[in-house]
């Protein structure tokens, strides 16, 4: 892959990570103002997330490495990290909301800040 591309792939991946460490800071938040019983489940949740985040982050510094002669291995790694990750934030996501509108005082229910 040329040198544009690369760096075009490299952008790309860097800005769907933004996004997704945004929605595991308000998942953070989420859990933060949970009930007692209910933030340990949400701080193991946010734990892998934060374990797949930093895969992602470390697949991405081996493509930043100058002279990478497996790039479209770790751009293929890659892909499927970041796949990984997207998936685990929505179905956090989803989980966090279930139980935000099962909570008999609706503490967030209502509030889709994704």
């Amino acid at each position: 892959m040329e040198e544009e591309g690369k760096k075009a792939y490299q952008e790309k991946i860097e800005t769907q990570l933004k996004e997704l460490a945004d929605k595991i800071e308000i998942l953070i938040a989420k859990g933060e103002q949970a009930k007692e019983g209910a933030k340990v489940k949400y701080a193991q949740q946010i734990e892998a997330l934060r374990a797949k985040q930093e895969s992602v982050r470390q697949k991405l510094q081996g493509l930043k490495e100058p002279g990478s002669a497996a790039w479209d291995d770790l751009m293929k790694g890659l892909d499927s990290a970041i796949g990984d990750l997207k998936d685990a934030v929505q179905s956090a996501v989803a989980r966090f909301k279930e139980k935000e509108e099962k909570s008999p005082e609706g503490d967030m229910a209502g509030k889709d800040e994704t």
